[in-house]
């Protein structure tokens, strides 16, 4: 990945909603500032937490086009169900999410 290539993926990644600066760097330990400053560009060398940013919208870009991909039917089916219920009944959100971290959970373990 050079240096265009990994500022075009994280802003895409951000311009989609698929993730937040602050989200980003509070996964990485970096300031959203410093996420900011490398989605505008504003860094010399594809090194260090420039890198570091670069590389995870790259997988999580990766992983989202695995995804739709796959399953597309199933995942808008998905997303439309979620929506539903959670426009419907909001207090459930927080079962919800612990509940897919769960399943997540789980199928690592089983992989592994």
């Amino acid at each position: 990945m050079d240096r265009e290539h990994g500022i075009r993926i994280l802003n895409n990644l951000l311009q989609r909603g698929m993730e937040t600066r602050s989200s980003i760097a509070k996964r990485l330990g970096v300031l959203p500032s410093q996420v900011s400053r490398i989605a505008a560009g504003q860094f010399v060398r594809l090194e260090g937490h420039a890198l570091r940013v670069c590389k995870l919208a790259q997988s999580m870009t990766e992983k989202d086009q695995i995804l739709h991909n796959v399953l597309p039917d199933r995942i808008i089916r998905l997303q439309a169900l979620l929506s539903d219920l959670l426009s419907k009944y909001p207090e459930v959100a927080d079962g919800l999410e612990l509940l897919m971290r769960s399943l997540a959970e789980q199928r690592k373990n089983a992989e592994s």
